[in-house]
């Protein structure tokens, strides 16, 4: 999916419910030769967009926990895609559920990528 900060820029505009597909499409496997973006592409379909960001989610939580990041730092990292409003991925929490240290990392990526989009 490329670059994971663009990525979550990108995200911030999402604005229909088949803006995800799109994004997968647009993004998924660019560097690999056609046959095996294709491949890609058509696996991440398959999948939907909650197992592609769900698996960033756990990816990071994971490595935070590597690095030695505290137990609140872990559990903010691995929702990164979950929403308060429910709509995020991989939607297994939402609202008063949501780590206040990711609730707050939202706010703070929701003003830094305010400016992305209101172009």
């Amino acid at each position: 999916m490329g670059d994971d900060i663009e990525a979550h820029r990108r995200a911030a505009r999402f604005a229909r419910p088949l803006d995800p597909l799109l994004e997968i499409m647009r993004h998924t496997g660019t560097s690999l030769p056609l046959h095996r973006r294709v491949t890609a592409v058509l696996g991440a379909l398959r999948e939907g967009p909650g197992a592609d960001f769900g698996s960033a989610c756990e990816a990071g939580g994971r490595l935070a926990a590597r690095l030695g990041y505290g137990p609140g730092a872990v559990s903010a990292v691995a929702v990164a895609f979950e929403r308060f409003d429910g709509k995020g991925w991989p939607g297994r929490m939402s609202g008063e559920a949501l780590p206040v240290a990711a609730r707050v990392a939202m706010v703070a990526e929701d003003a830094t990528t305010l400016p992305y989009r209101l172009h």
